[in-house]
């Protein structure tokens, strides 16, 4: 229920590079997307060089600073009732 109900207003707040929030987007859609720019790296090789990242992430969910999050939605004028729905759902899991 909440999930439907912030997907009203995600868009105002999640920047564009922030791939993870694209509707119907899929988390491997970011390995396809990685294979081929290596792949075409691979194949520009002789034309110009290419450095890659990889990051290791941990899950999300496990290392948010609640209190932190919290304080950022009330600045950005998420309404005491919202917040309270969300720390009843993070505290009961």
């Amino acid at each position: 229920m909440l999930a439907i109900m912030l997907g009203s207003v995600i868009h105002s707040l999640i920047g564009g590079c922030q791939s993870a929030f694209i509707k119907g987007w899929q988390i491997l859609d970011r390995v396809l997307i990685a294979s081929e720019v290596v792949e075409a790296a691979k194949k520009a090789k002789a034309k110009a060089k290419a450095t890659f990242l990889k990051l290791d992430f941990c899950k999300a969910f496990d290392s948010v600073d609640w209190g932190y999050l919290m304080g950022v939605m009330e600045a950005m004028g998420f309404g005491s009732k919202w917040l309270g729905k969300i720390r009843n759902y993070v505290l009961k899991q």
